[in-house]
């Protein structure tokens, strides 16, 4: 019997920080940019440039370009450390389904080396949840609300995104 595990890629988890919310679970799980691959202007996964890069999402929240620059150097230091933390927990992973296909070990060998992957899938979204905060940080009060506004409406309808 060969078990599945749900994996968290690394395009899922660019696509939360750079998607404004309604990403739809296909554009997610785009493959990712290939490390090293420059973000200024670049386009995500899903075809669309990252929402303090889009013109339309700078001028609907005001961004001013210090914040977009700021923004994505935000962005920037952390995607190295994000995809290191993919890495390894896709590695853990191999090595657990490996485990299961298996099935020769005892089950705290398997238990164990679930604690693995779930360290990694947590370290990488705890660096997701700060570099969000971070980048949160960034806009006023206002430009928080009108981002919260715009998605919103992404989430009820994809096709309105700039």
């Amino acid at each position: 019997m060969h078990m599945t595990i749900k994996r968290l890629t690394l395009g899922m988890a660019l696509a939360f920080l750079v998607g404004t919310a309604g990403d739809s679970v296909a554009a997610q799980r785009s493959t990712p940019p290939k490390p090293g691959a420059p973000t200024v202007g670049a386009e995500r996964p899903s075809g669309r440039k990252p929402w303090w890069s889009d013109e339309a999402s700078k001028k609907e929240l005001g961004l001013t370009p210090d914040q977009a620059k700021t923004l994505d150097q935000i962005f920037t230091s952390t995607k190295d450390e994000l995809s290191g933390y993919y890495e390894a927990m896709k590695r853990e992973d191999k090595e657990l389904q490996r485990l299961i296909d298996e099935s020769k070990v005892e089950q705290w060998v398997v238990l164990r080396q679930i604690e693995k992957v779930e360290t990694q899938r947590s370290s990488l979204n705890k660096l997701r949840t700060m570099t969000l905060y971070r980048m949160h940080r960034v806009l006023t009060p206002e430009q928080r609300v009108t981002l919260e506004k715009i998605r919103d409406r992404d989430h009820k309808d994809p096709r309105k995104r700039p």
